[in-house]
């Protein structure tokens, strides 16, 4: 169950806010409600303030400058894009730290070998082709939606970068290892 949280601590060490309470967040204007914290990214061809509309209530409004027009009151978050994944780790408590994730990169097979681990472990997977246990896959969701609805035990994902081993001895390139090839593991400790 999720503690409480203020914008402050979601928003600690991005930009400076005061401690309203946050019952939500969101990064599509249509899911915001009086009580949501909108965390409004700048994406390829648009800005997320391109949606806000007049009297759209929000507990707060998050956006990444620049941004010729915001509305009265919100507040600039440099880089918020690339925040946002923490940002939902902290309102929805961390709920990654109770997985076991697997994250698989290279060039070829990802997708293959995740769908393998996912069935092999009964675990879910997360990647461009969607999320949750093989028998319900749904669309990816933003990152502030990943974080709440992963209530699976384990994970496996494709990687865009390769990941380190959690152990006393990291492999490197003279052990064999290709940097391309490598499947690696994050697991609590």
């Amino acid at each position: 169950m999720k503690s409480p949280k203020t914008l402050n601590e979601l928003l600690h060490g991005y930009a400076n806010a005061d401690a309203r309470p946050i019952a939500a967040i969101a990064s599509d204007s249509r899911a915001v409600t009086a009580e949501t914290l909108w965390l409004a990214a700048r994406g390829v061809t648009h800005h997320a303030l391109d949606y806000y509309r007049d009297g759209l209530q929000a507990a707060a409004i998050v956006y990444e400058p620049p941004y010729a027009n915001p509305p009265a009151g919100a507040i600039a978050c440099e880089q918020l894009g690339a925040h946002l994944g923490e940002i939902a780790a902290r309102f929805y408590d961390h709920p990654a730290k109770a997985l076991n994730v697997i994250g698989v990169t290279g060039t070829d097979g990802k997708s293959s070998l995740v769908h393998f681990l996912a069935q092999a472990t009964g675990g879910a997977m997360l990647g461009t082709i969607g999320y949750g246990r093989l028998d319900a896959l749904r669309a990816t969701p933003p990152p502030t939606r990943c974080a709440s609805n992963n209530t699976s035990p384990a994970s496996a994902m494709p990687a865009s970068k390769p990941w380190r081993w959690k152990s006393p001895r990291t492999p490197s390139r003279k052990d064999g290892w290709r940097r391309s090839n490598t499947i690696s593991a994050s697991l609590p400790t």
